[in-house]
């Protein structure tokens, strides 16, 4: 018997403490069963805001308009994405930029993290689609077109650049302004989503045993500039949002 009621105390616990959905109801209504039986209808908190936004003016707009007078916000920039952290109490309501890095970022980390053999033709593909409108200076596309690989009689490996064919003293000549420099200078763009952009120092190298080119970012460049161009973006929200702190990093 006292096994019985404790077993019906229990269930009635229970059932005091349950909630219900009704269809006809809102989503975020519920009804909770008090002890006595009846119900009570609640009304759930809404969910924390997660919105994403498409462009940075958006972006500024949008924080404008959640921000509060009385709440401590916060915007964070990094390569990835720029959050507005909308009340640093909670910190439960984000409004996200997402942001990437262009392919052209992309192509000079994977030569940086993997030098590529190229041919003639792979090197002026790599500048006119990969890295387009990079170059400051066309003419570097006529020297590659200019340069011919050719094999002599022993087997050992010559350039030819025109009609000439080209040794040991020619190719320190390739270095100069004449010919091929060691080295050239890139403008990039860095995000996809807004106008930042940085200078790449890639050096050039031509192997002449196995007829090919190489491009060669100099190592550190790209973070720097990636870094810089947080640093760029993270300026420009500061001016439009100059009541709040803006940070590099991540939330």
């Amino acid at each position: 018997m006292i096994k019985e009621a404790l077993q019906y105390l229990t269930q009635l616990a229970r059932d005091s403490n349950a909630l219900l959905k009704i269809d006809s109801e809102p989503s975020d209504v519920y009804f909770q069963r008090a002890p006595d039986g009846t119900l009570h209808r609640r009304t759930a908190d809404p969910p924390p805001r997660a919105s994403r936004v498409h462009s940075l003016q958006s972006f500024i707009a949008a924080v404008k308009a959640y921000v509060m007078d009385d709440t401590l916000a916060s915007v964070w920039v990094s390569s990835s994405s720029v959050v507005a952290v909308l009340d640093d109490e909670t910190r439960r309501d984000r409004i996200t930029f997402p942001v990437t890095l262009t392919r052209t970022v992309k192509t000079l980390k994977r030569l940086e993290d993997n030098p590529t053999d190229l041919t003639q033709a792979a090197l002026i593909r790599l500048f006119r689609v990969d890295l387009a409108s990079t170059l400051e200076d066309s003419a570097l596309l006529d020297a590659v077109r200019s340069v011919k690989f050719t094999k002599n009689e022993s087997g050992e490996s010559t350039m030819q650049h025109g009609m000439a064919s080209l040794g040991r003293s020619v190719q320190a000549e390739l270095a100069g302004t004449g010919g091929i420099p060691g080295a050239v200078t890139l403008s990039i763009r860095i995000f996809e989503e807004v106008d930042c952009t940085g200078k790449i120092i890639c050096a050039i190298e031509i192997d002449v045993e196995k007829q090919c080119f190489r491009l060669l970012p100099i190592p550190g460049q790209l973070p720097e500039a990636i870094r810089s161009a947080e640093n760029e973006l993270a300026s420009a929200i500061a001016l439009e949002l100059d009541q709040l702190p803006v940070f590099q990093g991540v939330p």
